[in-house]
């Protein structure tokens, strides 16, 4: 019981926390993302003896960690692109299928073409290749969530993971952060290779889509959270 009492306790403050965030800082990547942050770490603490809630939580965990690492190292230079792009299709050949990699691999090899247009015109080329990251750490959460019960069972059995409604959940959130990453990228390429210099669409909305799938996401992971505690409360 008083386990159950302090779950509830901490997932009701990381349900207030998400309500100040969202009303406060809605659109501020630089505040917003450190509270969804912040929400996934509260729950994966508090929720520490259920495989499925902390695997799912430790993997967004471990996104926002490498795309933090990503932007603090990426070089915006010809020679770190090069074997940047290799890497990315690589990554994404291996670890997509079906219509995914289809998809990824012709995003990434269109992506390393117009950068080599830029490069052999001497044009100044935008920074889109942190959009390119983005896709392939999208593609390998993808890649995580598709297989988590099975790596999670290969690696301990006792773990008894389960598959969960949840995990198709996070597959569509995956797919809205896919396009909207992919439709940044190709704004600029629009933006860079036509007369449209002014075309800032999506530059507008972006954070405001990925806060909104950021959201959905804490939700429908809150909402797994409660019926872990109500069935606690049945075993009870």
């Amino acid at each position: 019981m008083l386990l159950a009492f302090a779950e509830k306790t901490l997932s009701g403050l990381v349900f207030s926390a998400l309500v100040v965030g969202i009303a406060s800082y809605f659109g501020q990547a630089s505040i917003f993302d450190p509270i969804i942050l912040i929400c996934f770490i509260a729950i994966a603490i508090a929720f520490r003896r259920n495989i499925d809630l902390v695997s799912i939580c430790s993997v967004f965990i471990a996104e926002r960690a490498l795309e933090e690492l990503m932007w603090r190292f990426l070089e915006n230079t010809i020679w770190f692109k090069i074997p940047s792009y290799f890497i990315l299709i690589i990554i994404c050949l291996f670890l997509s299928n079906g219509l995914i990699r289809l998809y990824s691999i012709s995003f990434l090899t269109l992506a390393a073409s117009i950068e080599a247009y830029w490069y052999f015109t001497d044009y100044n080329a935008p920074f889109v290749i942190w959009y390119c990251y983005l896709l392939t750490i999208l593609i390998v959460i993808r890649r995580f969530l598709r297989m988590r019960v099975f790596w999670l069972i290969e690696v301990n059995p006792k773990w008894s993971p389960t598959p969960l409604a949840l995990d198709s959940q996070l597959l569509l959130a995956n797919i809205g952060f896919i396009v909207s990453a992919s439709l940044m990228a190709f704004e600029y390429y629009v933006r860079h290779l036509t007369g449209f210099s002014d075309l800032v669409v999506v530059y507008n909305i972006f954070p405001y889509f990925n806060h909104t799938l950021s959201m959905f996401m804490i939700y429908m992971i809150i909402v797994q959270s409660i019926q872990h505690l109500k069935a606690i409360e049945l075993e009870a």
